[in-house]
């Protein structure tokens, strides 16, 4: 139906990549993807396959118990492919470091001109990313939750969706004729 503008995700398993037919553009990992590997230092892409084998030859396994004869003892970075610096990693953001620019951008243009924006299963402690609902300043907003979080419940607009996200979410499915459309 191409109703969704943008999917902002706290997540950085990467999973909203592999499991959706949305396309890359409309995924918004705020705290990056263990899904995409870049150099910290050029910021060039870094192909996942390879750097998964880069990993088992350059970075100690804390868990061995010495029977991995093919383990490394010691690690070492992972040197890119483009500027040679040992500076490969997933594209995740620690605390204390920059959310991508492209989370300010978005919260900006797409917020304010939804008409809908759905929150599901989060506390909404952590900002600035609790701040997507904020930023809906016109539209409805729905909360899929186990619990009340963030101003949700103040305006006359917000609906709130309380109990399992999964078997809410189905129920919707269900109502607007989308069920079809999941991928059970």
């Amino acid at each position: 139906h191409q109703l969704l503008t943008r999917c902002f995700t706290q997540n950085i398993d990467g999973l909203d990549y592999g499991v959706s037919n949305l396309s890359a553009e409309r995924i918004l990992p705020v705290h990056g993807s263990l899904g995409e590997i870049k150099c910290e230092s050029c910021g060039a892409a870094y192909p996942l396959e390879q750097f998964q084998d880069e990993v088992r030859k350059n970075v100690r396994n804390i868990y061995d118990d010495g029977t991995d004869d093919e383990a490394p003892s010691t690690s070492r970075g992972i040197a890119c492919l483009n500027c040679g610096k040992d500076q490969v990693k997933p594209s995740t953001v620690l605390y204390g470091s920059a959310l991508p620019g492209a989370f300010f951008e978005h919260l900006h243009t797409d917020c304010p001109a939804c008409d809908v924006c759905l929150v599901l299963g989060t506390s909404l402690t952590v900002g600035p990313a609790n701040s997507v609902p904020e930023f809906c300043e016109s539209s409805t907003r729905v909360l899929v939750n186990m619990e009340v979080a963030g101003s949700f419940g103040s305006r006359a607009t917000d609906e709130l969706l309380l109990g399992a996200s999964d078997d809410i979410c189905v129920e919707l499915a269900k109502r607007l004729g989308w069920l079809d459309k999941l991928l059970l």
